[in-house]
């Protein structure tokens, strides 16, 4: 996936609190026909600086946008409309034949890759732009990577908001101000911002990035889990160190982070609590020593309280076979577990195998067992039966998140390919005296977990006990060694051969990392 923050040298816009506007350069520019629109400073500005022209200089800020002209807007924005205006439309949508006008700039932008039809096959082209659409134009035509569902949100995490009356019928003025914002930041992998980089706009017109990076942004992906979107990348070791945070709540007693996963791709850290937060309550946050990567360390005025509301119910976001009696499942967000639903206390954490139903061919799989992993965001489904084809896998509503939004009823088809390959260590983390994280290929399983097949430096200095599957998380296997510990600098670590398993069966060979 492509970095969300990658490099970000200067930047459009600052902001401190959620509720942040898109700054502009004179908020009264004044178009062809005479008048101004203050109401739309960005559309002021993006007129002034050539960005667009309108209709002999009207900007019909106040019309609603349709998606033919969103693609004419993009292509003129970028200086490529009379590049557009001459692509030779070839077809690709059911409803855009050659001779609309909006036929060339249409396929200019399926051909760039800025826009996408309906399943349907259909575009749509006279039918108003929602804010989602624009948001998630506006990502493609900067070439950041986003998600269709959070387009609104990933945006906002660059520092562009897109503000609409209507969600469904974005008006042209409420486009121009996110557009006017897009201009105003490097596109994915660059330097400069947009409008300088198409000679339009010179270095005075960006706000340089403050010297302190600080939290931008928070995102509650849900009631137990959230998403800090800081301003500038950060320092993996310091961000994903738990007691580099403090959460408290009123509802909660002793609520803590026990997960911070550093998204280098987004450049955002997720944390995980021990429980679930209560809907539409606050969470106070507290950040120590976690750094920029330039080792400036990082603040949190803006979000050191923040609101928790979860509305989205969740999604089964991919299913993989990944083993011979084995289906990996990841949700869109922490799934409450068999156990919590019934109020049980339990290391284990399960999911009733009555909620989801395995189909190969014609043949019914019988589910054994569907463990939660990853901070309950995915479930491990074991089968009862080889799997030797492709598989449909369907779930039950009765998956809920801790909202209690039960998951949408879904079936998916799974292919299946034979895995041959046996698994290997591919890196580790969390590495201190007492221990060590080891990341392997794929998800693992212990096949002969005596604690003389798992040592560092010699045979002597074995792990503190047998290792079992409550070491293991997915494709990482977590090694202590409070008895025998890690020396300082540079040591091996020894996994035997035929100690670890990938769910088709295959074994490691020696490993020594």
């Amino acid at each position: 996936m492509k970095r969300i923050f990658a490099i970000l040298m200067v930047l459009a816009m600052v902001f401190a609190l959620p509720g942040f506007t898109v700054p502009a350069f004179a908020a009264t520019g004044t178009n062809a026909a005479g008048t101004t629109s203050s109401e739309w400073p960005g559309a002021d500005a993006l007129y002034q600086y050539g960005f667009i022209v309108g209709d002999n200089g009207d900007l019909m800020t106040e019309k609603a946008l349709t998606r033919a002209e969103a693609c004419a807007l993009l292509a003129e924005m970028y200086g490529k409309k009379s590049e557009a205006a001459a692509f030779n439309y070839t077809g690709g949508f059911s409803d855009v034949v050659r001779t609309d006008w909006y036929a060339p700039f249409v396929g200019y932008a399926k051909e760039a890759g800025w826009i996408a039809g309906y399943p349907d096959g259909t575009f749509g082209p006279e039918r108003s732009i929602s804010q989602q659409e624009w948001a998630a134009m506006l990502m493609k035509v900067l070439g950041y990577s986003f998600k269709w569902e959070t387009a609104i949100q990933d945006i906002l995490s660059l520092g562009i908001q897109v503000e609409a009356q209507n969600a469904t019928a974005l008006k042209r003025g409420e486009a121009f101000e996110a557009m006017w914002g897009a201009v105003n930041i490097p596109p994915y992998g660059e330097t400069i911002a947009l409008g300088i980089k198409l000679g339009k706009l010179d270095g005075e017109a960006v706000v340089e990035e403050p010297e302190t990076p600080y939290i931008r942004g928070v995102r509650v992906e849900s009631l137990k889990q959230v998403i800090l979107i800081p301003s500038v990348p950060l320092d993996e070791a310091s961000a994903e160190e738990v007691t580099h945070y403090s959460v408290t709540s009123d509802y909660v007693h002793n609520l803590a982070v026990v997960a911070a996963v550093y998204d280098d791709s987004k450049d955002w850290v997720t944390l995980t609590f021990n429980a679930a937060v209560p809907q539409q309550t606050s969470i106070d946050l507290e950040v120590t020593d976690v750094y920029s990567t330039g080792g400036v360390l990082l603040e949190n005025e803006a979000y050191a309280t923040f609101d928790v509301t979860d509305l989205t119910p969740p999604e089964i976001e991919s299913a993989d076979i990944i083993g011979t009696r084995a289906i990996k499942v990841v949700f869109s967000e922490p799934i409450q577990s068999q156990e919590e639903a019934k109020g049980i206390e339990s290391e284990d954490a399960t999911l009733a195998s009555s909620v989801i139903g395995l189909l190969q061919g014609t043949d019914t799989l019988k589910v054994s067992k569907i463990s939660l992993m990853n901070n309950q965001t995915e479930a491990l489904v074991e089968t009862s039966a080889d799997i030797t084809k492709d598989v449909s896998l369907s779930t039950s509503g009765a998956i809920r998140d801790y909202a209690g939004f039960s998951i949408n009823v879904s079936k998916l088809l799974i292919d299946y390919t034979k895995d041959t390959e046996a698994p290997e260590v591919i890196g580790y983390k969390d590495a201190t005296a007492s221990g060590v994280t080891l990341i392997w290929s794929e998800d693992i399983r212990v096949i002969n977990g005596l604690a003389l097949n798992f040592f560092h430096s010699s045979s002597d200095n074995m792990v503190d006990n047998t290792i079992t599957s409550a070491d293991i998380d997915g494709n990482e296997l977590h090694l202590s060694f409070t008895r025998n510990f890690l020396p300082t600098g540079k040591s091996i670590v020894t996994v035997v051969s035929n100690s670890i398993a990938d769910y088709s069966g295959n074994k490691n060979q020696q490993t020594l990392l």
